[in-house]
């Protein structure tokens, strides 16, 4: 919904029909009326009935205070607003003065009258602002007098509301637009304001109405075109608050760097230029329209700007605190091209990271570092992202949810991501722990509306998508590729479009620990001089095998008349034939098929093999990572052979100390073949 309603206004509501059921607490002297006994017939305003309040006394009969009283709990709010019908049918007194009264109770200061009511009349809409007053109490009406004169009172009550304040309250709004609210039952206007220059959100005063009452409101361009209208079966109250959403129009905006750093910082930059872009309904610039800039973190300078002929307006971000900014740009609307906003994230680091290679590790939020006691995280090929946890010592500033976060290893960094998880304890051993995912996360933070590319290579590609859908990943080594791609991209995930133009191309991509993402043909081929050896740098290693679901004889059928059988002779004759079955209808061609069935057969030919280990790593740094060939050395279980690095966890306790996993050669050679599939469909696609 465009508006919507952020606070309810309407505190209270007693309409005085039934003291029992709406929780009145009152003297044996308070009568409720209704409708069918007649007093002057002022007995009620609505409803059913009233609340009577009833005193007559002779002079000199007793002495002392006397007091009828009607009270029912509340919860207030400083500076509600009160509403209700009053009546004074009587009034006499004499030696004494009686008194009509509204009060509330604030605990431990006793009641605090609102006003008095002395005079004969007819019914009175009374109002009045209660200041002074938060939280649990009473409110009160009641009639009393002192003293032993002669008194003759009589009075009613009907329909209490109290309300947070008399104003309704319209947010989210672009200066120079206009909020109208009308009453539903006869659609006539009661009250409308224009957003200031520089202000958000506009306050209208709906005192004279009997709220809650059903009204309406419009939003209206700064030229008086009709934004917005609410239905009108809205019942809405004095204390409401609404939010106007615009929608996105035809308003864009781009912002570089997308990370800058706060002033005071000694790096660079320290400021973002913004240039927002509007233009018509049919995509031609819209020059000559003022574009509003505004944000919760920092400031923008100029705040609005008009238009050129290209329909760009243009800011520049500054903040002086490190966090994450988003500045809003807002269009307030016209009769030719509607209103609209536009929003440009920001990350404002403290500093700039500097690696220590005297410090085991480094654990750094938005480029402020924090010392830590214990933490791991993970690196992996799996292209989901891998977890951290960090605890530190104490709660202090600079935590910042959904923060960037760098961990670095002996003065590299090996590990970015996204703070998402934040654990207090307080107990007797307070802890502080933080968690997230790494940056390939960020990929999964934005959503690609609609990309059509036709003829570009591959670096504009994943270039293009990249600043367009900035989310603080950037485009960092692509390897060329001899074609030029067309592919359409709309309404997915920026990590779905990304993954799917580089499937089609059978390339694989990563994103590095300095938040850039790398596409190339193939990761991780080299094949080191590491060796981890059991007894030496290898302290625990496993390995795992299950023989429960495999297959050394695969029939693919393809496309028609096409099929392909595959056999692998050594296991045929290890645990004798086990056949299998797999379809490929959209192979049409015998040698694709046949790449098929041979990566059917890899996959299901050997047990699941995993390896795993703890190891002493105090090899160079850089000198081997995930994706890589190490060799593994292990007389206990069987092991003396080069294996791929899958996944490395770190204990940030030792930096010397790496869990890793590893793959066998049979899924290494599944991965080769799939690869070359993948390639071969393409070609098939492309031709």
């Amino acid at each position: 919904m465009p508006v919507s309603r952020t606070v309810v206004g309407l505190l209270h509501e007693f309409r005085c029909d039934e003291m029992y059921a709406e929780g009145w607490i009152h003297s044996s002297d308070i009568i409720i009326h209704n409708a069918t006994y007649q007093c002057l017939d002022y007995e009620k305003k609505e409803g059913s009935n009233s609340i009577r309040f009833s005193e007559y006394r002779l002079s000199g009969y007793g002495e002392g205070t006397r007091e009828n009283y009607a009270y029912v709990p509340i919860t207030a709010v400083n500076g509600m607003r009160l509403h209700c019908w009053h009546f004074v049918q009587a009034f006499l007194g004499y030696y004494d003065t009686p008194h009509n009264e509204a009060s509330v109770w604030k605990p431990g200061q006793g009641w605090i009258i609102i006003f008095d009511v002395r005079a004969v009349g007819a019914w009175e809409f009374k109002k009045a602002t209660i200041s002074g007053v938060e939280g649990a109490g009473y409110f009160q009406w009641s009639n009393w007098h002192g003293g032993a004169g002669q008194c003759n009172l009589v009075a009613y009550l009907d329909h209490v509301v109290l309300s947070r304040s008399q104003y309704v309250v319209v947010t989210n709004l672009i200066p120079g637009q206009k909020v109208k609210i009308y009453r539903s039952s006869d659609n006539v206007e009661i009250t409308e304001a224009t957003c200031a220059g520089g202000q958000t959100s506009v306050s209208l005063d709906v005192d004279a109405e009997e709220y809650p009452e059903y009204m309406y409101l419009k939003i209206y361009a700064s030229d008086g075109s009709t934004l917005i209208e609410i239905s009108p079966s809205y019942k809405m109250s004095g204390g409401d608050t609404w939010a106007w959403t615009p929608p996105g129009g035809t308003l864009t905006v781009t912002g570089t760097p997308y990370l800058f750093y706060r002033q005071g910082a000694e790096a660079t930059p320290k400021s973002a230029a913004l240039t927002a872009i509007l233009k018509t309904e049919v995509g031609d610039p819209a020059p000559g329209k003022t574009i509003y800039f505004s944000t919760g973190l920092g400031s923008v300078d100029p705040a609005s700007d008009v238009t050129d002929n290209d329909g760009e307006a243009h800011t520049t971000l500054t903040s002086s605190v490190q966090g994450i900014t988003v500045v809003k740009c807002a269009w307030p609307g016209s009769a030719d091209i509607p209103a609209a906003v536009a929003y440009s994230e920001h990350h404002v680091f403290y500093d700039a990271e500097a690696g220590d290679s005297e410090k085991p590790f480094q654990f750094y939020i938005e480029g402020k570092e924090f010392s830590y006691v214990r933490g791991e995280y993970a690196l992996s090929t799996e292209t989901t992202p891998q977890e951290f946890s960090v605890e530190i010592p104490e709660w202090t500033d600079g935590i910042i949810p959904r923060g960037l976060i760098t961990i670095y290893r002996l003065g590299a960094a090996e590990y970015s991501g996204v703070l998402t998880k934040i654990h207090r304890d307080l107990s007797e051993s307070p802890q502080v722990r933080l968690g997230g995912t790494d940056s390939k996360s960020l990929l999964e933070t934005r959503v690609v509306t609609l990309s059509d590319y036709s003829g570009k290579t591959l670096t504009e590609i994943i270039t293009g998508l990249l600043n367009a859908y900035p989310c603080a990943v950037s485009a960092g080594e692509i390897e060329t590729y001899p074609s030029a791609l067309s592919i359409s991209l709309a309404d997915e995930y920026l990590v779905s479009s990304i993954s799917r133009v580089v499937n089609l191309i059978g390339w694989f991509y990563r994103v590095t620990p300095d938040r850039e993402l790398d596409v190339a043909s193939t990761f991780g081929i080299s094949r080191p001089n590491i060796t981890f050896s059991e007894g030496t740098n290898l302290f625990r290693v496993a390995n795992d095998e299950d023989y429960t679901q495999i297959m050394n004889s695969v029939r693919m059928r393809g496309s028609s008349t096409l099929v392909s059988t595959v056999f692998d002779d050594p296991s045929i004759g290890a645990v004798g034939k086990l056949d299998g079955i797999a379809f490929q209808k959209s192979i049409a061609t015998q040698s694709t098929l046949d790449i098929a069935a041979n990566a059917e057969l890899a996959r299901c030919v050997t047990g699941a093999i995993k390896i795993n280990g703890d190891a002493l790593d105090d090899y160079d740094l850089g000198s081997w990572g995930i994706a890589d060939w190490v060799t593994i050395t292990s007389d206990y279980v069987d092991l003396s052979d080069s294996f791929k690095v899958v996944l490395i966890r770190r204990d940030m306790t030792d930096p010397t100390f790496a869990h890793i996993e590893c793959a066998n050669r049979a899924a290494v050679d599944l991965g080769d073949l799939l690869e070359k599939l993948k390639r071969e469909l393409k070609d098939l696609n492309v031709s």
